[in-house]
C-alpha cells in the first residue's frame, strides 16, 4: 500500500480523530500549550493521553539537571521537534520511503532510548 493510495480515506480519519465529540485524546493532547516551546514536563505527561504509561519517575530525570541518558534524550527530543516543525503535511509524500527520509531527525531521540529503561536505570 502506497502513502498516495490513503490520501482518499485521509480526511475522514483525521476528521474523525480530531471530532471533540469523539473518544480520542486529541484535542486534549493538542490544544495545551505552545507549540512552539521546547519539550516540557507537561507535554511528556501529555502523552499518557495517547495510551503512553510514563510515570514521574520517567518524566521527572528527563528536565533535571546532568549530562545523563535522560537528558540526552531530552536534547534529542527537543533538536527532532525543531527540524521536524517546518515538515510537509505527512499525507503530501508519494512513498513510505519519502516520508522516512524526512523524520530522520526522529533516529537521534530513538538511539538515545537504546540500552536505558526508563525508571529503572540502565539496562
Amino acid at each position: 500500500m502506497s502513502l498516495a493510495s490513503l490520501r482518499a480515506t485521509a480526511p475522514e480519519v483525521l476528521d474523525r480523530y480530531c471530532s471533540p465529540s469523539g473518544q480520542y485524546a486529541f484535542n486534549t493532547y493538542y490544544v495545551q500549550g505552545d507549540i512552539d516551546a521546547p519539550l516540557s514536563p507537561g507535554d511528556v505527561l501529555m502523552a499518557n493521553l495517547l495510551s503512553l504509561s510514563l510515570r514521574w519517575q520517567e518524566v521527572i530525570p528527563l528536565f533535571a539537571e546532568g549530562v545523563g541518558p535522560q537528558q540526552r534524550l531530552r536534547v534529542a527530543l527537543d533538536v527532532a521537534l525543531a527540524e521536524l516543525k517546518d515538515l510537509p503535511p505527512l499525507e503530501s509524500f508519494d512513498t513510505y520511503e519519502a516520508l522516512e527520509g524526512a523524520v530522520t531527525s526522529l533516529s537521534a531521540p530513538n538511539a538515545a532510548t537504546v540500552g536505558y529503561t526508563f525508571g529503572c536505570g540502565p539496562a
